[in-house]
Parts: structure tokens; sequence; C-alpha cells
């Protein structure tokens, strides 16, 4: 599904990542706008990567589409979604 021939493939330090297109995203996320998609991979299967920077008490992200958006402290969404965080400025 995250192919490297269909998608394009970056590195982060230790591991292989892809950036997905858009038909792949409505086969994975068939419940949100493109574009919209909110920060939680793992409701999705979908591997989590955080960049260290992100460093606030809050998080805002979309709702799954352009109208809505929803807010939660940064503790409360590392709890959920447990990303894999990376200092993506260093690569």
């Amino acid at each position: 599904m995250w192919s490297g021939e269909e998608l394009g493939e970056e590195e982060i330090p230790g591991r292989r990542w892809s950036i997905r297109t858009a038909h792949i995203q409505f086969e994975v996320l068939p419940d949100c706008e493109l574009g919209a998609e909110p920060p939680f991979g793992p409701l999705y299967g979908v591997p989590m990567v955080m960049d260290l920077a992100l460093q606030s008490e809050e998080i805002t992200f979309n709702a799954g589409n352009h109208m809505e958006t929803l807010t939660m402290s940064l503790g409360d969404y590392l709890e959920l979604t447990k990303p894999r965080r990376v200092d993506l400025a260093a690569t």
C-alpha cells in the first residue's frame, strides 16, 4: 500500500517513510476530506511520526473536514497516538 515506486520515498533517521498520494488517502482514510486528515494514524493503521520541535501545550488540527477543528492537550495527543518522535529539522 505504501510503495516507494508509487509514492516517492524519503529518509528519516533509521527509518524509511513515504509520502501518500490522493488515491491512497481515500483508500486508507475514506471518511476524511482530502487535505483535512486528523493526525490519528493508529485509528487507520498508519504509523505516526512527529517532529521533536512541537512542544506547545495544545495541538489543533482538522477534524476530517475543512470546516471543523479539534484542540487537545499535547500530552493527551501523545498518549493516544504514541507517535515516533524525530528531529525532522536535522534531516
